[in-house]
């Protein structure tokens, strides 16, 4: 059902003018050490820029093992470790 076309089309979605994600981001007021949990994570943008902020955990949490599959395969490629994924 989802392949990683869908992925980046959730992201560009969730990354667009119209959905603010600065705005959500600077509104959280994230400090370095923080631990964060995306929950509902889906295709990973939020997961990705918290990991951009924080020296500390991001937690990738979804109902769905496919998005936390393409998340854990993204952050690998990226090279970025702070980052643990959860079904639940």
């Amino acid at each position: 059902m989802f392949d990683n076309f869908r992925f980046n089309m959730l992201n560009k979605r969730a990354s667009s003018a119209e959905s603010k994600p600065a705005e959500i981001i600077k509104s959280l007021d994230i400090k370095k050490g923080d631990i964060i949990a995306d929950i509902g994570s889906g295709g990973g943008y939020f997961t990705f820029e918290f990991s951009n902020e924080v020296e500390g955990k991001v937690y990738a949490i979804d109902t769905n093992q496919k998005f936390l599959d393409y998340i854990t395969r993204e952050l690998r490629k990226r090279s970025i470790k702070k980052y643990k994924s959860y079904i639940s």
